[in-house]
């Protein structure tokens, strides 16, 4: 897996073909699940299925573990018919930012 960072790295300075990263992230998560069967469960393992049926081509869990968020990378052509496939799923829209994640203070 180590070894698969440097080849993200490359993709995304390349900028040439991001439905590569795409393509790395589902290997990722390929990697990391065959490392212990506590890393997913039949829920995850389904609604992942169904993200590829419908077009996307990796992704990966991100947040704490026992909860957090299913990262999904969909090129796109295909993000309508997977929002569609996961419509019963809470969508969170994001954007990249230049400046890169800052903490937003609302006191």
């Amino acid at each position: 897996m180590y070894e698969m960072v440097e080849d993200a790295v490359r993709i995304i300075s390349d900028s040439s073909d991001l439905d590569d990263f795409g393509r790395l992230l589902g290997e990722m998560w390929l990697e990391k699940r065959s490392l212990s069967h506590l890393v997913t469960n039949d829920e995850i393992d389904s609604i992942y299925s169904q993200a590829l049926k419908a077009g996307a081509l990796g992704g990966k869990l991100i947040g704490a573990g026992g909860g957090g968020m299913l990262l999904l990378y969909v090129p796109s052509t295909f993000q309508h018919s997977v929002k569609q496939a996961l419509k019963d799923l809470i969508h969170i829209p994001f954007q990249f930012d230049p400046l890169g994640s800052q903490i937003i203070y609302r006191g």
